[in-house]
């Protein structure tokens, strides 16, 4: 992403060098839009990672806005008229690449300061999970205490205990 708004300052001659331009600015965006949440997703305690994924949903909605307000303020102050209409000059997506470029690095740099999950942190033996009902009353996947079955979902029993042959 941040390679194509550094080309776009050499190539923006004809509408091909344009077009070269936008497909690696595209390209950019979305891998880091789809490698996003499993970054983040790695990042934080299984029991966060709904909570991390809306605020990871939330947080690109209001960068999407907020960068379309800036560069359609950059733009509309660089204009230039051609006949009745008036465009932004061409001297105003360097600016706007510029700001643009300066973005991708702070993402690069905030994405390289994720922590990632340590190996220490990960359960050595997974239980087994059930699915039962927290103190909100809404469902959620939880460890097994020892010794519990389910008979259906939402109602859980105690196992008898077990018994010696023979007796």
């Amino acid at each position: 992403m941040g390679a194509g708004f550094a080309v776009a300052f050499q190539l923006t001659a004809t509408v091909w060098q344009v077009m070269l331009v936008c497909m690696i600015i595209g390209a950019g965006i979305g891998i880091s839009f789809a490698a996003m949440p499993a970054l983040i997703l790695g990042a934080v305690p299984l029991t966060q990672t709904a909570a991390a994924n809306g605020l990871n949903s939330l947080m690109r909605s209001i960068g999407t806005s907020t960068s379309a307000a800036v560069m359609g303020t950059v733009l509309a102050h660089m204009t230039m008229k051609l006949g009745p209409a008036t465009l932004p000059s061409m001297g105003a997506f360097h600016p706007a690449c510029l700001i643009s470029l300066a973005g991708a690095w702070l993402a690069f740099l905030l994405t390289a300061a994720i922590p990632g999950r340590t190996r220490a942190a990960l359960p050595s033996s997974p239980r087994p999970a059930s699915i039962g009902r927290t103190a909100s009353g809404i469902r959620a996947l939880r460890p097994c205490p020892d010794r519990v079955e389910d008979d259906k979902v939402g109602t859980r029993r105690r196992a008898p205990p077990p018994t010696a042959p023979g007796g």
